[in-house]
């Protein structure tokens, strides 16, 4: 037991100083020189350290700082420095009350200390490292894979003297404002500028924070000076710590851009470079842990635009923020009220080409506003383009800028011709020439900017080849009475042609000469181009007629189409009439014909060799099915469908409840409602089926009830409630005041003992169904009669204890007690009784306590009590 106490205790020891250790949330070593004397150089080293107002971790006036000093030729620890703290530690806070319409998380506060010691140096050549670690970080880290236990080294260099010569350094400083508001997703801008006292310039950039250092508040520097980059979350680097819409001015060192869109804190290092007569001394950085928090405020922020397709501009403003209730635009026509909008991303068509100066004025609750503008220039008709006179690559290929601006000139341009072999293969020349080394593929890309500030891209693929590029047509037919003009396609100028053979041919060294052979022959070009020799032939077949054939005379149905079909050798074709078809031009045109009989023609050519033929096309109609109107029938009975064909063959589907699937009337029976189908097929001119279809409704089967059977006494009139229709016929009619409704009034003479009464329930469609009454006629007076026993043991035979009212209009109650007066059974229907359970249990056998109660139909109170055997 102690063992396991121990282990607790130390596990909780280290979760407390993890917790306690996270607390940094940036820092800064800076220098200042104070002299030189005696081969060794005094400076002033301070290192200041940034702590969250909010942070649970150690306090900055405990904190420990042993400075690492490190030679930069071999990266050894020289000497260890303490700084102690130098004054208080100070708050610097961001006051939000100064931003007008601001939300959310406003809190950016941070406690600032600064550490400050004298070191002296030995005068060398590589100069020092200035170091110092510690961890932790505060915790939740956005841009990082591990969020949190992460520790921070800080670093600066003392330049040597084979970089300063005489001249010691004084380090660059960064200015504390580090209280800026960054909201997620909201623009922002963030100077993180520093200040030289020698002079010096400065430039900035994005690097790799370090890891280092260790919970040891008081630890020593290590041995050797190495440097541990931090591990980024995906997305996020040293260069890029706040995502891709994130960027440091390298002059100036204002950090801007759009914030990540998620909340938290994201670690930034910029390093400041200071340049000396074109020399960089030293690299220094600062570190800083910035907090993006979840607020908003009413931003309008717009981009320069340029549109050089169209007079049409999409406006979108280009900030986030959700707090924006209206937006008021003012597109920049001058001397123009009609420029305006209120939409939040409008679409604007301006008259005219031009430069305009476009508002974007936004506003949110409380009269928060805010206004920004943004240029847009209009120059549509912006072409890039170019041409190359040559494919082989055994030649200097000519390339030709033909880009064209409708307004402004092309003042630049940048060629890169896509050779992989070497960085040389770019030009800015508006017609430059360039030189491959082998065949293949090229991917020749040209940037083009106007005066206007139109910028396009055109690109295209270069398939080089050994020999110049000929396109010639494919092997071709002619009639021997006509002659041919040989035309291939070439690029460029610079080249000479000789045909082969120089027979039956206007000029063998022209471009295009014209053949007129008596026979075939095949022809072959030679193309000399500078280095480049190609070659092409064209096969010429000659004729002295053309071949034709076309589809056998056929029928169809009447409104089908049919393709016909011309073959041969020919050329050219020539469908009559044109009219009649989709292309009266190709051998196989689609035709509808609409007349019964129908000739078409067709001329086949080759030049003046010609051939016609012709076919007919016999249109027959379709075929004619009706299956009837739609009906119903009632359940039970059948009804005859009456059809009607124009065709040869004919059937009924589907044949259930069919008498005759072949019969044009077939009686028809089903169970439900179904859909018959008369299908009817025509004749060897329209072999088509046709179908109709026919809808029988079966009317379900009418719920006649006359009542349950009941009893009365003598003298008792009965009134009768039958339903299930919208007719009744009661029969027989004797003794009813109206036979013909649904609740009659019965009177039963004396001397009767029952009656059996049947009525016919009807409904509107035609459908009916017959149900009957037994009425029992007791010759006693109203009563309520309850059986002396009942045996429920589940034999089909006296298992329900059940009140009889004989005369009774209403029934109001039937109770039965138990020996304790316990209710076992109530009900106030008469066709419910006791089935001896109570609770769902069998009550033993012996003897209950019933009172029931009713009203007769004179209207007097009828009561019954007494005793009832329950026997199992």
């Amino acid at each position: 037991m102690s063992y396991i106490r121990v282990i607790l205790v130390l596990l909780c020891c280290l979760l407390y100083q993890a917790v306690m250790a996270s607390h940094i949330a940036g820092g800064e070593i800076y220098y200042r020189f104070l002299n030189t004397a005696n081969g060794v150089s005094t400076y002033q080293v301070t290192l200041r350290l940034f702590r969250e107002c909010t942070s649970n971790g150690p306090q900055l006036n405990g904190e420990v700082v042993n400075l690492g000093i490190y030679d930069n030729a071999t990266s050894q620890l020289v000497r260890s420095v303490n700084l102690p703290l130098a004054g208080a530690v100070r708050t610097i806070q961001l006051n939000a009350s100064r931003i007008p319409c601001i939300s959310g998380d406003t809190l950016v506060c941070y406690q600032v200390a600064e550490f400050v010691n004298t070191i002296v140096v030995d005068n060398n050549t590589a100069g020092y490292t200035l170091a110092w670690g510690r961890c932790c970080r505060v915790d939740r880290l956005g841009n990082l894979e591990q969020g949190s236990g992460v520790g921070a080294m800080y670093t600066t260099q003392l330049p040597g003297s084979a970089l300063v010569n005489d001249r010691w350094n004084t380090s660059p400083e960064f200015n504390v404002r580090d209280t800026s508001l960054v909201c997620a997703g909201k623009s922002f801008s963030l100077d993180f500028g520093a200040t030289d006292a020698d002079g010096d310039s400065l430039s900035y950039a994005f690097t790799d924070a370090y890891n280092g250092g260790s919970q040891s508040p008081n630890g020593p520097p290590p041995a050797t000076f190495t440097t541990t980059p931090l591990m980024y979350a995906a997305g996020y680097s040293g260069v890029l710590p706040l995502g891709p819409l994130v960027v440091i001015n390298q002059v100036t060192g204002v950090i801007s851009g759009f914030a990540p869109g998620n909340i938290g804190r994201y670690v930034v290092n910029v390093t400041v470079t200071e340049w000396r007569n074109g020399v960089a001394i030293n690299r220094h950085r600062k570190d800083f842990v910035l907090k993006v928090g979840d607020c908003s405020f009413i931003e309008a922020v717009l981009s320069p635009k340029i549109n050089c397709n169209n007079l049409t501009v999409n406006f979108e403003n280009e900030s986030t923020s959700s707090t924006i209730q209206s937006y008021r635009w003012d597109f920049g026509v001058p001397n123009s009220q009609a420029d305006t909008s209120t939409q939040p991303t409008p679409t604007f068509t301006y008259a005219d080409t031009g430069t305009y100066n476009v508002t974007l004025r936004v506003a949110g609750a409380d009269g928060c506003s805010a206004t920004t503008n943004t240029t847009v220039r209009v120059y549509p008709g912006f072409n890039p383009g170019f041409a190359f006179n040559t494919l082989c690559y055994r030649n200097p290929i000519q390339f030709t800028d033909t880009s064209n601006a409708r307004y402004g000139t092309i003042t630049a341009r940048l060629w890169n011709f896509g050779d992989l072999s070497t960085l040389a293969d770019t030009s800015n020349l508006a017609n430059p020439t360039y030189t491959y080394n082998s065949i293949g593929s090229r991917t020749v890309v040209l940037q083009v900017v106007s005066s206007k500030g139109c910028f396009g891209t055109v690109t295209k693929t270069l398939n080089l080849e050994d020999a110049p590029f000929i396109g010639l047509s494919p092997d071709t037919l002619m009639c021997r009475l006509d002659s041919l003009q040989l035309a291939p396609t070439l690029l460029g100028a610079n080249y000479t042609v000789q045909w082969q053979p120089a027979q039956f041919i206007t000029n063998p060294t022209s471009i295009r000469p014209i053949v007129f052979p008596p026979a075939d022959i095949r022809y072959t070009v030679q193309v000399t181009e500078g280095a480049c020799i190609g070659q092409a032939s064209i096969l010429v077949r000659v004729i002295n007629n053309v071949t034709l054939t076309v589809n056998r005379d056929t029928s169809i149905c009447s409104t089908d189409s049919i393709t016909l079909f011309a073959a041969g050798n020919a050329t050219s074709y020539r469908w009559e009439p044109a009219n009649a078809f989709s292309n009266a031009t190709v051998a196989t045109p689609k035709v509808a014909p609409s007349a019964p009989n129908n000739t078409y023609t067709v001329t086949a050519a080759v030049g003046r060799c010609i051939a016609t033929a012709q076919m007919q096309v016999t249109t027959h109609p379709y075929p004619l099915a009706n299956a009837g109107k739609d009906s119903f029938i009632c359940s039970g009975t059948s009804m005859r469908l009456i059809g009607a064909v124009q065709a040869n063959n004919f059937t009924w589907l589907p044949a259930v409840g069919l008498s005759n699937t072949n019969s044009l009337s077939p009686l028809v029976a089903p169970i439900n409602s179904t859909q018959y189908i008369l299908s009817a097929i025509g004749n060897q001119g329209c072999p088509k089926t046709v179908f109709d279809t026919v809808t029988i409704q079966v009317i379900p089967p009418v719920s006649a009830f006359a009542g349950n059977d009941t009893a009365i006494v003598e003298g008792q009139p009965l009134q009768l409630f039958a339903t299930g229709g919208e007719t009744y016929l009661w029969s027989p009619a004797t003794w009813l005041n109206n036979a013909a409704i649904s609740n009659p009034v019965l009177r039963i003479p004396v001397g009767f003992d029952s009656v059996r009464l049947r009525v016919q329930v009807s409904q509107a469609n035609g459908c009916f169904a017959s149900d009957d009454i037994k009425v029992v006629v007791f010759n006693t007076a109203p009563d309520i009669f309850i059986p002396t026993g009942f045996t429920p043991n589940a034999d089909g035979r006296n298992d329900v204890l059940k009140a009889i009212p004989v005369g009774i209009q209403q029934f109001t109650v039937f109770s039965v007690f138990n020996r304790y007066g316990q209710v076992v059974f109530t009900t106030q229907d008469a066709s419910k009784g006791w089935d001896g359970n109570f609770n769902g249990a069998a009550q033993p056998s012996g003897t209950y306590v019933f009172m029931a109660q009713g009203v007769d139909f004179i209207g007097r109170l009828i009561q019954k009590k007494g005793t009832v055997v329950l026997i199992r």
